[in-house]
């Protein structure tokens, strides 16, 4: 009886420890380079971008659902518990920051993946 009580006590802690395994947050960490007026919209769940390179219409990236962005000084941390959400929304940031028509040697604003996880 008591053997029964082990081997299910067991299977008890290595199922929480695959749970903590599975919940382990991914983070994407992003850098400001020159870049202001970055605001996050809730309510649309998107990641607007204003007045960069003085345009007047202000860039937009979508923000997927259980996906959590912050912005701390020149750094951008995007957190979820799924890779391909958390790996998708900094890619939709970093494409929406992509210099067209000018020349990037020179023209080096924008936003750049810096890290990603392992």
């Amino acid at each position: 009886m008591q053997d029964a009580l082990v081997s299910q006590e067991t299977t008890e802690t290595s199922d929480l420890s695959k749970l903590a395994e599975i919940a382990e947050q991914f983070n994407d960490k992003s850098t400001l380079a020159e870049v202001t007026g970055v605001e996050i919209d809730n309510a649309t769940k998107q990641f607007v971008v204003k007045n960069f390179l003085g345009e007047r219409i202000p860039r937009k990236a979508k923000i997927l659902p259980g996906v959590d962005v912050k912005v701390q000084g020149d750094f951008i941390t995007v957190q979820s518990i799924s890779k391909d959400a958390a790996g998708q929304t900094a890619a939709n940031i970093e494409t929406m920051m992509k210099v067209r028509g000018k020349d990037r040697r020179i023209f080096q604003d924008g936003i750049y993946i810096i890290e990603k996880p392992e």
